[in-house]
């Protein structure tokens, strides 16, 4: 338990995050919700798009976001959320191509309150159970577990995390995983 209490605050948005692997161009890919980081040549990241002019994120940005229903735009490739608003994140980790792995989450540019984790797919009541038994901790990064848990049928869920974050500054803000190698 942390020395000072410091209690996440409740959340105003979620999103679920799906984590597998799949095959792209010949290459097997880890993907969140079917989408890769899979770069060309006329790729251009983020950040230096949006310094350039090349990438807008704007109103109409937001508007694509709202209309999607899950904070994400399709057309800059981002989830649009709102300084101080607390965002929960689900993370459900599924069997793929390469059958299910764990993966270290890490996040730039801000701490996020760790709040459990469980195996098998995700339910409101698991997670419930694990806040009735937890004090979250604030941290850069978690471990989404590969616990498996009733086969390994393609897209069947093996594990889950979750995590609240609030951002306090404006700005893109990085989630990204790690390769864990055993």
């Amino acid at each position: 338990m942390p020395y000072t209490p410091n209690p996440p605050p409740q959340p105003n948005k979620r999103i679920y995050l799906n984590n597998t692997a799949e095959q792209w161009s010949g290459k097997e890919r880890d993907v969140l919700n079917n989408l890769a980081f899979y770069p060309s040549p006329d790729q251009v990241p983020l950040l230096v798009g949006m310094y350039n002019g090349q990438v807008q994120v704007n109103a109409e940005s937001q508007a694509r976001a709202e209309a999607q229903g899950n904070f994400f735009d399709n057309v800059t490739g981002t989830y649009l959320i709102g300084v101080n608003d607390v965002l929960e994140i689900v993370l459900r980790n599924q069997v793929g191509s390469n059958g299910v792995q764990i993966h270290p989450f890490h996040m730039h540019g801000g701490d996020f309150w760790d709040m459990g984790g469980g195996s098998g797919a995700f339910s409101e009541e698991a997670y419930q159970a694990i806040l009735d038994t937890v004090v979250p901790v604030r941290r850069d990064t978690t471990l989404l577990s590969a616990i498996p848990n009733g086969g390994g049928t393609t897209g069947a869920s093996q594990g889950w995390r979750v995590f609240r974050w609030q951002p306090k500054n404006p700005g893109v803000w990085m989630l990204h995983w790690y390769l864990e190698l055993c």
